[in-house]
């Protein structure tokens, strides 16, 4: 075996003919694949399969090595496919593709909170394209399938998926973990380095990295920027406020620029996180990026600077203590005094567009782990000007729809952050644990929200308020507030939202020319508003709500859908949903859409639900218990409805966290987020 994974998983992933899906693995040999062995469930019914061995990133597959083709699949079985003879080189990511034709392709697979399977965006697929177009994450590796072949040298056994640093499986091995540079040159950064070292080996770190206003580059230094240059932070090591901000340059489509780890060198006797500590003062250094575009007062508040710079992956790095502050000592008591920041240029992580007209930034934020910040509201800006977490201040077309943030949490501890985790962008969240903030997630764009845990949301008393509430204000865990296209929001966990006198609205939709399409998503202990429409003046195309398992709002009273501000949205559709209310209908009657499709929903009180098995204290609240649940089998059948991109054929992933099981192709489906075992 050169790479993959030689178990038999446990989940059934089903796919219907024409969609290809791809599993990242991390090969620990060079050597040359020769053949891809692929274990098929016994419900396969596809009757030719192509499988295809894609180089790449730990993002997404690139352009094809090899491919081959089972002509004949036995169901049930480990099968294999030759191919022609390909190398394969040691600590590079491979992608194995799957395609089936001729009926639904079933495989098996594993899910995990840093998974980060593909399936495409085409469908009706005949054939493997020689490099991977756009396709959607999905919470799903560890395919049960590997490459055979020739081993050239075995560096350091076998390991399996791509996950986390430290967290690679697979049959065997041991000993460091596979790593090759992540960019065209790779650059090395040590808390004890020095500027005027080389740069460009563990041995000879750099104390600071290019963009840093304490990097010196002077002696044996040497540097200036390329695209997909890489810098390497090492494990354990901490950065302080005086390093900051750090101002990116900019890749390009072939080549990202990599700010991150090698998950074998780290100080310390075993790994953690690289950290970037604010120490709880404002952020003043000087920005090589400069002034933000509305930078109106202050300085650039920011940790990292993405401002106007593209193809960026920021990855595996550990933020803390981040300060905004209006009031003197607000921070900790040794913060000093209050600072005038400038609204919307304010985030510990900084995209702002990236210079070009209607064009998206390519950003990827992927393991990070933001924690221990304060953020107070600016003064003189009530009731929308503040400081965030992450933050786009492009807030117009193209926004940031091609940006992603995943595999990451984003922690408030005591919930003094009066932003949001998320402002305008990055719309794609994928596999994220987000809580104890303000806002969750207020976006612009398009964008896919999937797999996510979303909880503990609500503004904070905070001095600038005179500690009391701030009636002018509600936050949300899901708001989209301007759109130039669609949104995916799916698989997500949403709960513990606050109650009407500091509401947290669990999900509004609905601008101009917004379609969402809403699916697998679980709300519960919802005390402010739950799912709504419209969110602005003007309503949007569309909206699809599809096997979701929710409460309605501010504790039951409300409908679980309910119109949330004027207008009237052209198509509104409510299918197989679980709601549990006190309220007399699962959808308000004052949701205007001028076609509205209300069918196959279980509507239940939360006693009738308790009785019947469905309560919060689940494993997985509100799940079917036995064949008789009342969701079982009761609702219609969306096969027609499921696309690669819209993954309605399989349950709840349960915040990324649940196997999921496939729902049948022909008989009736359940109603809510699961399908019953």
């Amino acid at each position: 075996m050169l790479f993959g994974n030689r178990r038999v998983e446990s989940a059934v992933d089903a796919s219907r003919t024409g969609w290809a899906q791809a599993f990242p693995f991390r090969s620990a040999v060079n050597g040359t694949v020769e053949s891809v062995a692929l274990y098929l469930d016994r419900h396969n019914r596809a009757k030719r399969i192509a499988i295809g061995v894609y180089a790449g990133s730990a993002c997404r597959p690139g352009s094809m090595v090899t491919k081959g083709v089972l002509a004949s699949p036995r169901a049930g079985a480990w099968n294999e496919a030759r191919v022609r003879a390909a190398a394969v080189r040691s600590g590079r990511i491979y992608w194995l593709v799957v395609l089936g034709r001729g009926g639904t392709l079933a495989v098996r697979d594993r899910g995990a909170a840093h998974c980060n399977g593909m399936v495409s965006h085409q469908r009706r697929m005949t054939t493997l394209a020689s490099r991977w177009r756009a396709g959607t994450r999905r919470g799903t590796c560890a395919l049960s399938a590997y490459a055979k072949g020739r081993v050239a040298s075995l560096l350091y056994g076998t390991l399996g998926t791509v996950g986390p640093p430290g967290s690679q499986t697979g049959s065997g091995g041991g000993g460091t973990l596979p790593w090759s540079c992540p960019g065209v040159r790779c650059f090395y950064i040590a808390s004890n380095g020095s500027d005027s070292n080389t740069g460009t080996s563990e041995s000879s770190p750099w104390a600071h990295a290019p963009g840093m206003p304490t990097f010196n580059c002077t002696g044996a230094c040497s540097y200036t920027h390329d695209p997909g240059d890489a810098f390497i932070f090492r494990g354990g090591d901490t950065w302080g406020n005086a390093s900051f901000p750090l101002a990116t340059r900019s890749g390009n489509a072939s080549h990202s620029d990599y700010y991150g780890v090698d998950p074998n060198w780290y100080s310390g006797a075993s790994w953690s996180q690289p950290v970037f500590d604010a120490q709880n003062q404002p952020v003043t250094g000087a920005d090589a990026n400069g002034p933000n575009g509305d930078h109106s007062a202050g300085q650039n508040d920011t940790v990292i600077d993405l401002s106007s710079q593209d193809y960026v992956t920021v990855d595996d790095i550990a933020f803390t203590s981040f300060c905004a502050q209006n009031t003197a000592n607000e921070c900790s008591p040794t913060s000093g005094a209050g600072h005038t920041y400038s609204p919307f240029n304010c985030a510990t992580i900084m995209l702002d567009g990236n210079g070009s007209t209607n064009a998206d930034q390519h950003i990827v934020l992927n393991r990070l782990y933001i924690h221990n910040f304060y953020i107070d509201e600016a003064l003189g800006f009530r009731p929308v000007g503040v400081c965030n977490v992450i933050e786009s201040a492009s807030q117009g077309p193209g926004y940031d729809g091609n940006s992603v943030l995943e595999n990451s949490t984003i922690d408030g501890g005591n919930g003094a952050a009066y932003g949001a985790a998320i402002w305008d962008g990055p719309t794609n969240l994928l596999n994220n644990s987000i809580h104890d903030v303000g806002d969750i997630a207020v976006l612009s764009g398009h964008g896919t929200i999937a797999g996510n845990q979303l909880y503990d949301c609500a503004y904070p008393n905070l001095p600038s308020d005179g500690g009391t509430y701030n009636g002018d204000l509600h936050s949300n865990a899901i708001e989209t507030i301007a759109t130039d296209g669609a949104f995916y929001i799916h698989d997500n966990v949403i709960h513990d939202t606050v109650n009407s006198t500091d509401e947290c609205e669990a999900m509004l939709l609905g601008n101009t020319g917004e379609t969402d399409y809403v699916w697998n998503n679980v709300l519960y202990n919802i005390h402010g508003n739950g799912m709504g429409l419209v969110q602005g003046s003007t309503a949007g195309t569309a909206a699809y709500f599809w096997n979701n398992t929710t409460e309605g709002g501010l504790n039951f009273t409300r409908s679980c859908l309910a119109q949330g501000h004027s207008g009237t949205t052209g198509t509104v559709v409510y299918e197989n949903n679980l709601c549990i209310t006190n309220a007399s209908t699962a959808i308000n009657p004052d949701v205007h859409a001028g076609t509205l499709t209300v069918d196959h929903n279980v509507l239940m009180s939360p006693s009738t639900a308790t009785a019947d098995g469905y309560t919060t204290s689940q494993k997985y609240p509100y799940s079917p218990t036995s064949t008789q649940s009342p969701t079982t089998g009761t609702g219609t059948n969306l096969t027609t409805d499921c696309t690669p991109t819209i993954t309605l054929c399989t349950d709840t992933t349960y915040g990324a966290t649940r196997t999921t099981l496939p729902r049948p192709p022909q008989q009736p489906w359940d109603a809510g987020a699961y399908q019953l075992p």
